[in-house]
């Protein structure tokens, strides 16, 4: 739970620091938006660790995480593409990859469709490109010279 919330702070930071930083600004709130859509996964767990069991509660906190899963799960790939036209070298077309990928598993995992691995296994399908994007794209701008401001 905390580190939903740790990770939700800091990709709102970054977009926080993107806008102010560069001109892409519908890139940045995008980011935020994706902060503040982990903020509400983390969230989601805060009444079954406080010891909720009412129907009521538990239906609620799955609605947040569903609503907030859904956000990052759309957003981040779109995000990640979207850096194709401002990166440059490797990054840029492995910034499509990274974008496109998820997006396909996102359609899959939607549809029900888990290729055989399960609910969880396709949802890391969706989730751990993305992180390798964030890394690679994080790591990126502390370069300096593959960033196009």
């Amino acid at each position: 739970m905390f580190e939903k919330f740790l990770n939700g702070t800091l990709w709102f930071w970054s977009g926080w620091i993107l806008r102010s930083a560069t001109g892409h600004r519908r890139f940045a709130l995008a980011i935020s938006v994706v902060g503040v859509a982990n903020i509400l996964v983390g969230a989601s767990y805060l009444p079954l660790h406080l010891g909720s069991t009412s129907a009521v509660v538990v239906v609620a906190a799955g609605a947040v995480h569903v609503a907030g899963a859904l956000m990052t799960f759309v957003l981040t790939p779109i995000a990640a593409i979207s850096t194709f036209r401002f990166t440059r070298g490797p990054l840029r077309y492995f910034s499509l990859v990274l974008g496109a990928f998820p997006l396909a598993a996102n359609f899959l995992f939607l549809s029900g469709n888990y290729l055989g691995m399960g609910y969880g296994g396709m949802e890391r399908m969706v989730a751990y490109p993305l992180y390798l994007w964030g890394i690679g794209f994080g790591a990126s701008m502390t370069g300096g010279p593959e960033w196009d401001t």
